[in-house]
């Protein structure tokens, strides 16, 4: 790591004007979430997993590459027609920000708050984390609504859980960082 260290050293005595265009050249933080829409092909994926595991366990080759192909094949099945990817991108900062003057508390939630000893809420927990979604989106399904990802939750085909990991993925491309861990 002293390498990396000596480099940006030299660069910064440099004056290395190369790095600012560098970070002014970055594109927006993405990140896609894939979505299962066919349960069937999601449970030919999961047989054929097991049936891998078993496979690899067994004395017979045979065996055991007719479950790979079986697990190759489940695969690219689910992956061609079986898959939503759904693709978020970070907006920027006044997008946010209007997204979240957009969703504020309500009385019951900043009560709530209040009576568990927390401070107060930056945001509706009712409507944030969808109109968050909705901002977020683009490719494919660019458009989606946040009535539409309310809908698909509420008649069951869309769970909480699928709801509550876009949004943690989109809330991650405004909160989180892209600094790579490289050791010390």
């Amino acid at each position: 790591m002293a390498t990396a260290t000596a480099a940006r050293e030299r660069a910064a005595a440099a004056g290395d004007k190369d790095a600012l265009n560098r970070l002014r050249g970055r594109k927006p933080a993405e990140e896609t979430v894939a979505l299962a829409t066919d349960d069937t092909l999601v449970q030919a994926w999961k047989d054929a997993k097991t049936a891998t595991f078993t496979g690899r366990t067994s004395k017979d080759a045979a065996t055991r590459t007719a479950a790979e192909d079986q697990l190759a094949a489940a695969r690219a099945e689910l992956e061609s027609r079986g898959l939503v990817l759904w693709q978020l991108r970070n907006k920027g900062r006044k997008e946010y920000d209007r997204v979240q003057r957009e969703c504020p508390p309500t009385d019951e939630q900043r009560a709530e708050n209040k009576a568990r000893g927390q401070g107060e809420p930056l945001w509706s927990q009712d409507t944030f984390p969808t109109a968050l979604i909705e901002l977020c989106t683009v490719g494919e399904l660019e458009g989606v609504t946040a009535a539409d990802i309310r809908e698909m939750t509420d008649d069951g085909r869309m769970s909480e859980g699928e709801v509550g990991h876009l949004f943690a993925k989109a809330i991650g491309l405004y909160t989180g960082t892209r600094i790579p861990d490289l050791g010390k």
